[in-house]
């Protein structure tokens, strides 16, 4: 039976070299490889949690020297190249993001900005410099790259896992960036909790116990 060794990847190789591109994110990431033709020097980037919009945004800060900055940040780098600013659908202060979007521009700063879905403001203001900023969405996995993503989260978790039990995960799976990233976390979790090596047995215990709403398939 083959099995997968994977290796532990740590933050600083979340880098372009280590990034999974496919059909479903290729236009975000063709956008931060063009961020000096940004329409307003601004960019959009939409998807769910665990499809790589921050990985996209540690790219961005390479590759244009960018700065993440964080919401209450008050004392800001007005001589930054650009700035990252993530998961803006948290940010409870319509004002202040409306601040910085408006810095952003009048210093000529390219500004990535990330959410999980398109948000409303109350401010028409700052509503009107999120409706002209671009956007792109990083669509749902294919199963190409789902599979990638599945190898990845064992590998940063430094687990072995049998391509027998990789095919079982598979094809019981939920197609989601999340729920890949959560199913892992429960197979390591209960893997550690029980001592025993990641099987197919151990897999349909996880799919049951804390992801009832994809069970694994009896029939199988």
């Amino acid at each position: 039976m083959m099995q997968f060794t994977f290796k532990f990847i740590h933050e600083k190789e979340f880098t372009e070299e280590n990034f999974i591109i496919s059909y479903c994110n290729l236009e975000a990431y063709k956008a931060i490889k063009s961020f000096q033709t940004w329409p307003e020097y601004r960019m959009l980037i939409l998807g769910s949690e665990g499809g790589g919009k921050s990985h996209l945004a540690k790219i961005f800060a390479k590759e244009a020297g960018g700065e993440f900055i964080s919401y209450d940040d008050e004392e800001l780098n007005l001589k930054a190249k650009a700035w990252i600013l993530e998961d803006i659908e948290q940010f409870g202060d319509e004002n202040q993001l409306f601040h910085k979007i408006n810095l952003a521009k009048e210093h000529s700063i390219r500004l990535l900005i990330t959410a999980e879905f398109l948000p409303r403001y109350n401010l028409k203001d700052l509503q009107s410099r999120i409706n002209a900023t671009a956007k792109v969405i990083i669509k749902r996995p294919d199963d190409g790259l789902l599979r990638a993503l599945l190898m990845r989260h064992f590998s940063d978790r430094q687990l072995i896992v049998s391509s027998d039990v990789m095919e079982y995960i598979f094809t019981r799976t939920e197609r989601s960036f999340e729920y890949i990233k959560r199913l892992v976390e429960n197979i390591d979790k209960l893997s550690l909790e029980q001592k025993r090596e990641i099987t197919a047995p151990l897999v349909k215990k996880v799919l049951e116990k804390y992801m009832p709403e994809n069970l694994a398939d009896e029939s199988e």
